[in-house]
């Protein structure tokens, strides 16, 4: 069992009571509840199998983990694929842990009941990153050296099929899905945003940049779809643009929304969102800054405001995001090798407009 740390962050960094190693209790309405749980790596990605079950991947190690947690306890499985392996991205589904592994240029999957791993070979050279799966249980991912979006059909021995991005130079750097129909991408150094329409087989690319003579949304990363099938994106900045976390609004004047993250030049890296009834949560994790941030959402796209906790200072590193279905945010933290939990209750919309951590 791994050394267990227990942050909890509040406007005023007020510690209530020091309780094992760095643990801190608190309870009032409003604070900020981080939970930081000690991993034998450096974690990039994470995804839930279910409260309490969360795996992420292990690049640098060439494994994947899982840990379990009950209560103030926590216990961590690894499990090590065949060969030198650098396990990128992952997704959970229906008792396996399909995962992107960059260096061998292969979709693995583990059967969570046996621990047994299934490979199939993508194209020579290809590099997998993103992956994905639809509720159909088909598996898509990103070759990032081609620029290609891939499909596999795991029945009958596995089938790919690669969809290359129409644009030229390009580089994927996140995948969603809405409803097995489309699969939306972020080209990061082209600065669009693309739906691959599973349909008709082609792609429909956007500018993440407004009418002409608006600044250009430089470097979208990170890709969720919310529950109303709108597409947010995690905007890195640079060359003189902000970081920002953006929202696809076709029917708006300007086509692509924009809010400033909570820490400028942040680099948001990953996105996940919980629909808690009236009011949406979107996380993220701020990659240059040492924080993770959460946005209080509208039905209507609204923004309620920005809540920011922090991880460390720059090293940290925070990179993947997801959230459990009792609306806990888990966030890997490479380079404190941590797996971060942000538990509820969360602040409400008053309060999520003031700053909750000194910037």
């Amino acid at each position: 069992m791994n050394r267990l740390l227990l942050k909890t962050l509040s406007a005023s960094l007020l510690f209530i009571s020091l309780l094992i190693g760095a643990q801190v209790s608190a309870s009032a309405q409003g604070e900020i509840y981080l939970v930081e749980y000690e991993v034998s790596g450096s974690p990039l990605n994470v995804a839930v199998e279910a409260p309490g079950r969360i795996w992420y991947t292990l690049p640098d190690e060439g494994k994947i983990g899982l840990i379990e947690v009950s209560g103030n306890n926590a216990t961590e499985t690894l499990y090590d694929p065949q060969g030198s392996s650098e396990p990128y991205d992952l997704v959970v589904y229906q008792g396996k842990v399909w995962f992107t592994d960059r260096m061998r240029d292969r979709i693995g999957v583990l059967t969570i009941s046996n621990g047994s791993f299934t490979y199939y070979a993508a194209a020579t050279d290809s590099a997998p990153t993103a992956i994905d799966v639809t509720s159909n249980g088909t598996i898509w991912f990103i070759e990032s050296t081609t620029a290609t979006l891939t499909e596999l059909n795991p029945a009958g021995g596995g089938t790919f099929t690669r969809h290359a991005y129409p644009q030229s130079n390009a580089e994927l750097g996140d995948l969603d899905i809405i409803n097995n129909a489309e699969v939306w991408v972020t080209a990061t150094n082209r600065n669009e945003l693309a739906a691959f329409d599973t349909i008709v087989g082609e792609f429909f690319v956007e500018q993440t940049s407004g009418p002409s003579g608006t600044a250009t949304v430089e470097g979208p990363r990170g890709i969720a779809i919310d529950h109303a099938g709108r597409p947010w994106m995690t905007i890195m900045g640079g060359n003189g643009n902000a970081s920002l976390i953006a929202r696809y609004a076709p029917a708006t004047t300007f086509r692509i929304r924009t809010t400033p993250t909570g820490t400028p030049d942040a680099e948001p890296a990953q996105i996940a969102f919980y629909n808690a009834g009236p009011i949406w949560y979107l996380f993220y994790s701020e990659a240059a800054v040492g924080k993770v941030a959460r946005l209080a959402i509208l039905p209507n796209g609204a923004i309620g405001g920005t809540v920011e906790a922090s991880v460390g200072d720059s090293a940290a590193a925070p990179w993947g995001a997801a959230v459990d279905a009792n609306g806990q945010a888990w966030f890997a933290v490479q380079g404190n090798n941590t797996i971060a939990g942000w538990q509820p209750p969360y602040a409400d919309l008053l309060t999520a407009y003031l700053p909750i951590i000194n910037r």
